[in-house]
């Protein structure tokens, strides 16, 4: 005997959508899901700068707490003396709490932004490898060139040779300087890259919206265009400075020398009889 179905009581239904997990859990539980890079664009200069300003400000806040507690505790004293450290702690806590919790930044939610690697979401090792350049890299060369610096004067460090420290000091000043440069210039013209950190790990970013027909993409380029310049005129102006030092240390052309010359015997008897001030007056004379 066939029975017809019933059906459903309410309370079933609804225990039933209770239990069933939102449709958007399945992405939560993945994040390092594949994302279709295809369909969602790169993120253009002026949203990487947007976002990275807008985290600047909150880091700023974070920093500014923090120096304010540590002053309250231990005194103005202190906070400028560990003013370098706690923006460091400011700069891990933030981008701990968020980038290496598998997050976004409030500067990549702001600009509708995340971060991908090789056509998918950027991994824990990755994400960690960029942390630790971006936040510690600046500091570390930073403590580096400090203490190489100081030793050339209080003579620490006397296992390494003065010239590889120069080296160094060198090295960590042009990574701070010049490469800095050309690499926001190569920022400015391409779009990807923004940070030094990203470039290295490979890290980029993408929107999670598509661009409205019609919209540019806006990009930078007259501003690399004046970052080459001026990296030019910097690099002219040392070797301009280079050439004036090496042409005031070249050996000066000597006078021609006539001491091969046998003098005769009354001027080798009247210069025996000066004194040492007419033989100065007369040397100088030949001069």
């Amino acid at each position: 005997m066939a029975t017809t179905p019933t059906a459903p009581s309410p309370q079933s239904l609804l225990q039933a959508q209770s239990s069933a997990p939102p449709p958007y859990a399945a992405e939560k539980m993945q994040p390092a899901q594949r994302l279709p890079t295809a369909s969602f664009p790169f993120a253009a200069p002026p949203d990487i700068i947007r976002s990275t300003q807008k985290d600047a400000l909150y880091i700023f806040q974070l920093n500014s707490t923090l120096s304010e507690i540590i002053g309250n505790l231990w005194g103005s004293r202190t906070q400028l003396r560990l003013a370098r450290e706690v923006q460091l702690l400011s700069e891990a806590l933030y981008h701990g709490l968020t980038t290496l919790a598998g997050t976004q930044t409030l500067g990549e939610e702001y600009c509708d932004i995340v971060q991908v690697a090789g056509g998918r979401s950027a991994t824990f090792p990755r994400q960690l490898a960029c942390f630790a350049l971006q936040v510690l890299g600046p500091y570390v060369v930073d403590r580096c060139i400090k203490v190489l610096k100081k030793s050339e004067t209080d003579g620490s460090l006397r296992q390494i040779p003065p010239s590889i420290k120069r080296g160094l000091v060198r090295a960590g000043q042009a990574f701070r300087g010049p490469i800095a440069s050309l690499h926001l210039a190569n920022f400015y013209i391409f779009g990807a890259y923004y940070h030094m950190s990203k470039r290295l790990t490979g890290v980029r970013y993408v929107l999670l919206r598509r661009l409205r027909e019609g919209e540019p993409a806006v990009g930078y380029e007259v501003l690399s265009v004046l970052i080459y310049v001026q990296l030019l005129v910097q690099a002219y102006h040392k070797w301009s400075k280079r050439r004036a030092v090496s042409d005031k240390t070249a050996p000066v052309d000597q006078d021609y020398d006539d001491s091969h010359l046998e003098p005769s015997d009354d001027q080798t008897v009247g210069e025996s009889q000066k004194c040492t001030l007419c033989l100065m007056h007369s040397a100088r004379s030949w001069d």
